[in-house]
């Protein structure tokens, strides 16, 4: 009787077992059905939502002038029409890139092309002078060295699945495909790629009103090198132009004969070194270098307040877009907002604003008895606070062909504020205002 209740009780714990481990299943499978087919768009749109998105961005380079301040090497704001990959949907990939180069063309803007192939006579041809090129291309597709242009049109036409298109589609694609291929090895696929680097300012408006046809493509401005007259001190400018091929097969053979020389003169500068001086260098040869400090500004929020007519006043908010540095052109800055404002003598206690320092005149700051613009505080209590005296450049002129600097003793501290007796002035946001 005991042997059979133990084999009735087994089967229990068995049936539970299993009865458990088919529940913890059906849990998972019914998560994954949730997963991928019941709410697949959702969380496609919630992983497309966590993508990283790189903006590439031009460096800003100093413009060079004359005497008079007549440009000779000036920057220019262009445009470049890019495709972000991570906004066009991978099998429509190859008709998205067809269809924005056709629209390109319509708009007479020229897009990229490096592919070192023809469509002739309805057949594939190598370029002409593109050697290094095509010999590249076959090392990227591994194809051996006597490759035809048929060949490599093939190996790609496999790898971008584009054998439904016309041959002259297909070259299109495979062209903009293999950049694209390339582009990726240096940079990840968050970064836009260059479709078109130069185009019209009539594109840029075509391409935005149909920004929703075409989505992933969008305009990204650039910055444009212009040389006004690059006959006028090229080696200082940096102003190259074009030559022939007889030019330059002249210069390449001046080059190569100037290499060989060097060669030479190296050569025997080598074996003179060690015939007669290497014995003695032997004991010379330990080079000692120390580290150098370089100061760097960052993250530095500044409150300007500019006092000046109209006509300036204007022109300054009319161009607050084309304000990238301060002063050098290697200070950049990033102008957050500028705006006209009024400023009015304070009627009460006025403390900086913020955590703010201020840089304000040492004779207008009230001490030693006498009452000036600014007083000390520190919180709601006024007393002596300590801060920095530095010599701040006003103004300049120009003597002897020197710039001779007015400079003025200024207090940069943080406890300072005004008063209804200072005579000092505030501007509409409660700012503390100081015209040194």
């Amino acid at each position: 009787m005991s042997k059979i209740n133990s084999k009735v009780f087994n089967k229990k714990r068995y049936l539970t077992l299993f009865t458990v481990i088919s529940i913890v299943f059906m849990v998972f499978v019914s998560r994954l059905v949730d997963w991928q087919i019941v709410n697949a768009e959702y969380y496609k749109l919630r992983a497309n939502s966590s993508n990283i998105y790189f903006v590439t961005t031009d460096p800003v380079r100093g413009e060079i002038l004359d005497c008079d301040s007549v440009g000779l090497a000036v920057n220019d704001t262009g445009y470049k029409a890019v495709i972000d990959r991570l906004l066009v949907p991978k099998e429509k990939e190859n008709e998205f890139i067809l269809k924005s180069v056709k629209f390109l063309e319509s708009l007479k803007c020229n897009w990229i092309d490096l592919l070192p192939i023809k469509l002739e006579n309805k057949n594939f041809r190598f370029e002409e002078g593109k050697d290094q090129q095509s010999k590249s291309l076959k090392k990227t597709l591994k194809l051996p060295e006597d490759a035809s242009a048929d060949d490599c049109m093939k190996a790609m036409i496999k790898k971008y699945k584009v054998e439904s298109f016309s041959k002259s589609d297909q070259r299109i694609i495979c062209s903009i495909r293999l950049n694209m291929e390339k582009n990726s090895r240096h940079y990840s696929k968050g970064t836009p790629y260059v479709l078109s680097d130069s185009i019209s300012k009539e594109a840029v408006l075509i391409i935005s009103e149909k920004s929703e046809e075409f989505k992933g493509l969008r305009v990204q401005t650039s910055l444009l090198r212009k040389y006004i007259n690059g006959e006028i001190a090229p080696h200082i400018v940096g102003y190259t132009g074009f030559m022939s091929s007889e030019e330059y097969e002249k210069l390449k053979n001046e080059i190569n004969d100037i290499k060989n020389k060097c060669k030479f003169i190296d050569s025997d500068f080598k074996n003179k070194y060690k015939t007669e001086y290497d014995d003695l260098q032997k004991h010379f040869k330990t080079l000692v270098k120390k580290p150098s400090m370089q100061e760097v500004l960052y993250d530095v929020e500044l409150v300007i307040h500019v006092k000046t007519d109209d006509e300036t006043s204007n022109d300054i908010l009319e161009n607050i877009q084309n304000f990238v540095s301060l002063g050098r052109s290697e200070d950049f800055i990033e102008l957050i907002e500028a705006k006209e404002t009024e400023v009015f003598e304070a009627d009460d206690d006025v403390n900086l604003k913020d955590d703010y320092k201020i840089y304000a005149k040492l004779s207008e700051i009230s001490r030693d008895g006498n009452y000036g613009n600014f007083i000390f505080t520190d919180g709601n209590n006024k007393k002596e606070a300590k801060g920095t005296v530095y010599y701040i450049s006003k103004d300049y002129v120009i003597e002897d062909n020197r710039r001779i600097f007015n400079r003025i003793a200024c207090l940069y501290s943080s406890n300072l504020g005004i008063d209804e007796d200072s005579n000092g002035v505030v501007d509409n946001d409660g700012y503390i205002v100081s015209f040194n």
